[in-house]
């Protein structure tokens, strides 16, 4: 539990007080996948607080209605200017709310 636990604290971005400004959720299932993306960003300053892609500020709600709405991976990637790798990540993170 206190790895977990840990690898949880390392995902909180700090300030130079120490404070937390923002928080780069888990996007994958497996916590023992020490090298999860930090893709996806929930920052105060950004949406309001909302989840949203770290890169663009474009919120994971908008990327899994796009693709519930049929819009490809490599076309919301084209038209924001990211990876399809970004999409992915941000389309995991919405399921994993979900679930």
């Amino acid at each position: 539990m206190r790895g977990e636990f840990e690898l949880a604290l390392a995902r909180i971005e700090r300030d130079h007080s120490g404070a937390p400004i923002r928080l780069f959720p888990f996007s994958r299932s497996s916590l023992a996948d020490k090298h999860q993306p930090k893709t996806v960003v929930v920052d105060p300053r950004l949406a309001f607080g909302r989840p949203v892609i770290s890169e663009i500020a474009v919120p994971t709600a908008i990327i899994i209605d796009r693709f519930r709405a049929g819009d490809s991976l490599a076309e919301m990637a084209g038209d924001y200017g990211v990876r399809e790798e970004d999409i992915e990540e941000a389309l995991r993170f919405e399921q994993r709310l979900a679930a």
